[in-house]
Formats: structure tokens, sequence, C-alpha cells
């Protein structure tokens, strides 16, 4: 209601008009605290689903060693178990991502954190893509159990930076430092 209009005018009472904006601003609030839960929701599942992956990663990076430094001999179906938990955990990662409100979303209704956590979770999957690679020179022997262990640790590393990039973008510090 214009302030030129007195209120007599409007058939309103006085203090409708400040009551009406009170309310609209308290609406406001609520979706806006509504949208940040949402938005704090898909932060959880992402790091949920990613620190499974890195858990699976990290034993299948043991049964890897323990299968080269035995020169191929031992823990073969032991690796071979990691390497199909690990794929279910990656697939499970690729499809939340995959997801039409994570990476299809406007800006305004996207992931919180923009493009730094983008550019994290693109990191990470180049990190992913190249498993299939080292679990081939792996399975073949090229390399040492050494080197196959800083490559795991390399791909590992990608996944936590995108699990503390995520756990980074909550609203509320504390809620960061849990995630």
């Amino acid at each position: 209601v214009p302030a030129a209009i007195p209120a007599a005018h409007t058939g309103r009472h006085p203090g409708a008009a400040r009551m009406t904006s009170t309310l609209a601003f308290l609406v406001a609030a609520r979706r806006c605290e509504i949208h940040d839960l949402e938005q704090l929701a898909r932060s959880c599942e992402l790091v949920q689903a990613v620190s499974e992956l890195v858990h699976h990663l990290q034993g299948e990076r043991g049964a890897s060693n323990l299968y080269l430094a035995s020169g191929g001999v031992r823990f073969g179906p032991e690796r071979a178990a990691r390497i199909a938990a690990s794929r279910a955990a990656e697939a499970a990662v690729r499809a939340w991502l995959a997801r039409p409100e994570v990476c299809g979303a406007a800006p305004a209704q996207a992931m919180p954190g923009g493009a730094r956590l983008f550019t994290r979770i693109a990191i990470a999957l180049h990190a992913l893509d190249g498993l299939v690679e080292l679990r081939e020179a792996i399975a073949h022997r090229r390399w040492a159990a050494q080197e196959a262990t800083q490559r795991f640790n390399r791909v590992i590393a990608a996944l936590l930076s995108l699990v503390f990039e995520a756990a980074d973008v909550a609203a509320d510090p504390a809620v960061s430092r849990l995630l």
C-alpha cells in the first residue's frame, strides 16, 4: 500500500501493510532455510557416497599391493572382490553426480559451492577415469607396489579434496566441521 494513500481509503487497518510485509519476509526466510537444508542434504549425500568409495579404494589399494608383492601369486581373488566393491561404489557416485538436480540445475538451484565444487568434481572424475589403466597395469604387474600405491593415493586425494569442498559449503561452519 503506497504511503500517500491514507489507511481510511484502503479499507485496511494501518498496520495491515506492515503485517503483510512481515509475514512475507518470514515466509521468504523459511523458504531460504528449506532451500539451504535441501542443499545441505545433497552435500551430505555426496560426502557419504564419496567417502564410501574412498573406503573401498583403500581396500583395493591394500589388496593390490599384496597381489603385487606376492608376484601375482596370492590375493588375486581378494583383489577381484575389492575391485568389484570399488566399481559398485564408483557407479553410485557417478549416478549421484548424473542426477538432474546436481548436473543440470539452474545456477540458483545448483549444488552449493558453485565453481569450486564443480572443479573438484571434474578433477575427481578425471582421477576415477584413470582407474581402468591402473587396474590393468596391476593385473599385468607392470608397476611395483610403490608405484601402484602412489597412483591410488592420487585418486583418493582427489576424492578427499572433493569431500572437503562439499563439506566446506555448508551454511553453518559447525555442520561443515561435522561433515
